[in-house]
């Protein structure tokens, strides 16, 4: 059984890059420290709620909405269309769709 879901597996991501090269304008640190590790940034009011609304539209939540924009983000930067590289929602939006 667990053969046959690996070669599943391998089957679905051959072909995957396996590391995602984006574009920077600086280097890397050499550590990473507290402080480096996030930043907070406020969404203005209207924006937050435009987000909903689009979100609202779509039947998505408001992480799904944003997980969508990242991911378009990441396409744009990296240039990359990548089979089989999506992000995901770990499956929120279908135990949802299964309740309903």
């Amino acid at each position: 059984m667990l053969d046959a879901q690996i070669d599943y597996w391998r089957d679905q991501l051959a072909g995957v890059e396996p590391v995602l090269e984006l574009p920077t304008d600086r280097p890397r640190p050499g550590r990473a420290d507290a402080a480096r590790r996030h930043r907070a940034r406020r969404v203005p009011p209207a924006l937050r709620e435009r987000l909903k609304a689009v979100s609202r539209d779509a039947n998505a939540t408001l992480f799904m909405t944003l997980l969508a924009a990242f991911a378009v983000l990441l396409a744009r930067y990296t240039g990359a269309r990548r089979r089989g590289g999506r992000l995901t929602d770990g499956g929120a939006a279908r135990r949802r769709c299964w309740r309903t």
